[in-house]
């Protein structure tokens, strides 16, 4: 008889293996994304816990759906499930997919498990979990049923579908499973998107109740809450951050200083050929969170985080311009106690210092420092470290290297002159709000257009969109979209991501958009579609 313990590690292990083949890492050497405690000069607040950003910088690329970041936690952190507390128990992630695990006694959960998996072309839910025997396949509401070797281990017999309730009756393509094993009620889903799969299972003591009964009591709201959670993250690229809209002191401020800052396109240029933990090249990925502005400390950080989904070292880093006249940077030990100073194997200018100490975490910080006339260059980078390692064993190298690219792009634009500290000019013709009619389907379209240093944003919205099928009522769904681009002589130029508007909202596709302006007509077209101002 194999222990419940065992039988886990047997089936968990076995799903790993199908979804993660290739990665070489361990639960024990996978670091969390953590927020920041990095003691920083009393004259130069730093970002605390991961600050909101007060404006996200448009970017032409569409966040990828790294499998890591779209976890219902950090590894090595508990989750908030249901109001109470999970604890994490172990993880295992790769380029495809990735796996937590968690118990939560006071739900008398001895066992949760959540999975996300991205699925390549042609690829089905069915291909990670096993064969749906097609003559046992069956509909019952919207769930697809059927007897499922759910793990290529576990077999069929003992094996109950499992209706959805209340919760889970409206998402499409889910399947629910449940199991008697070991003394223990064993339920498992199944949640299949046509880009990605969300999976969880869950174990409880056995019940005097049925399978089915205990799924409705019990089950189904934990299950409901952890879908919500990953399908959020899926929204949000494995970000909660929102930007917030800025004031007219945080504007001009972010107009002054803002464009010195290095850009997504520059951080992920620098970040190539990093070396992982086991001192392999690998080419990394930084995910720009956003920008944080406090008009009243007179500073702008801009916040990334890693998105390589290997054994990378690094975990985030910030680069920020302050505005400190007469700033001291020999001060800067007295707030650094713990800390080391780093010798740079490049030349800085005179007025810069580097300091480098471990974090609570065990992770080391990294923090470079150059004054130039009243301006402050920052950054900070997180890196994990190893057991051993010390801030110098951290600094050299790559990471000397990184820093080195960063601070010298900051400096550079800062050579090059300050920008104007009064607000662009927003008079671009495309800016506003505009309405069409699609010549494809007949339905009604809006497009609301903004612009902030010339980045603009797009939020489209389609209230019929033909390519989104027709919902249960027979009516065609809505659609909805978002997108970055920039402006060309008289051609708005946009990267959108669409959604359809379907319950839970399910990506469509990603595609360029022209906009061509007409200043005679004040108009825009793209593809035969007139848009006309709304007011």
């Amino acid at each position: 008889m194999i222990s419940r313990e065992k039988s886990r590690i047997v089936l968990a292990t076995a799903l790993i293996i199908s979804l993660l083949a290739g990665c070489g890492s361990s639960p024990e050497e996978q670091i969390a994304v953590t927020a920041t405690d990095t003691p920083m000069p009393t004259d130069t607040p730093a970002p605390i816990d991961t600050p909101t950003p007060t404006q996200n910088i448009p970017s032409t690329e569409t966040p990828v759906l790294v499998p890591r970041y779209m976890l219902p936690s950090a590894p090595y952190f508990p989750m908030k499930i249901l109001g109470v507390d999970c604890n994490y128990q172990g993880d295992i992630w790769g380029e495809k997919a990735a796996y937590i695990a968690y118990d939560c006694p006071d739900l008398n959960v001895t066992w949760l498990s959540a999975r996300f998996t991205n699925l390549e072309e042609g690829e089905a839910a069915k291909d990670l979990f096993g064969q749906i025997p097609s003559e046992e396949y069956s509909s019952v509401g919207n769930s697809r049923i059927g007897s499922m070797d759910l793990y290529g281990q576990m077999p069929s017999d003992g094996v109950t579908p499992i209706v959805p309730a209340d919760l889970l009756s409206e998402y499409d393509d889910i399947i629910i499973l449940g199991r008697v094993e070991n003394s223990e009620y064993v339920y498992f889903m199944v949640y299949e998107t046509k880009s990605y799969v969300i999976s969880s299972e869950v174990f409880f003591p056995e019940d005097t109740a049925t399978l089915e009964e205990f799924y409705s009591d019990n089950v189904e709201k934990v299950f409901h809450a952890v879908l919500e959670i990953i399908l959020e993250n899926t929204k949000l690229g494995g970000s909660s951050l929102q930007p917030t809209p800025m004031a007219i002191d945080q504007q001009n401020l972010y107009n002054q200083i803002a464009p010195w800052l290095v850009t997504m396109s520059e951080a992920n240029e620098f970040y190539q050929g990093a070396s992982d933990m086991f001192g392999d090249s690998f080419d990394g990925t930084w995910m720009l969170l956003g920008d944080d502005v406090n008009a009243e400390r007179e500073t702008v950080c801009r916040l990334f985080e890693d998105r390589s989904n290997a054994d990378a070292p690094l975990v985030a880093f910030y680069n920020c311009i302050y505005i400190r006249p007469d700033f001291d940077l020999n001060k800067l030990k007295d707030n650094f106690p713990n800390s080391v100073t780093l010798k740079s194997a490049f030349e800085y200018p005179d007025q810069s210092i580097i300091y480098g100490h471990k974090l609570n975490n065990g992770h080391t910080s990294l923090n470079a420092f150059i004054f130039q006339d009243e301006y402050l260059i920052y950054m900070f980078v997180e890196s994990r470290t190893l057991m051993g390692h010390t801030p110098e064993d951290v600094f050299k190298g790559f990471n000397d290297d990184f820093i080195y690219n960063v601070m010298m792009a900051n400096l550079e634009r800062y050579s090059e002159g300050s920008p104007p500290t009064s607000p662009p000019d927003l008079a671009s013709p495309f800016i506003g709000d505009w309405i069409s009619i699609d010549p494809g389907d007949g339905s009604n379209q809006q497009l609301s257009i903004s612009e902030n240093n010339g980045n603009y944003s797009i939020n489209y919205a389609d209230d019929a969109a033909s390519s989104c099928g027709l919902d249960r009522a027979g009516k065609t769904i809505a659609a909805t979209g978002t997108g970055v681009g920039t402006v060309n002589g008289n051609v708005l130029g946009v990267d959108f991501s669409f959604y359809c508007m379907t319950t839970p909202q399910s990506f469509l596709t990603s595609i360029r958009v022209d906009y061509i302006y007409n200043e005679t007509t004040d108009t825009i077209k793209n593809n035969g579609t007139i848009w006309k101002r709304s007011n």
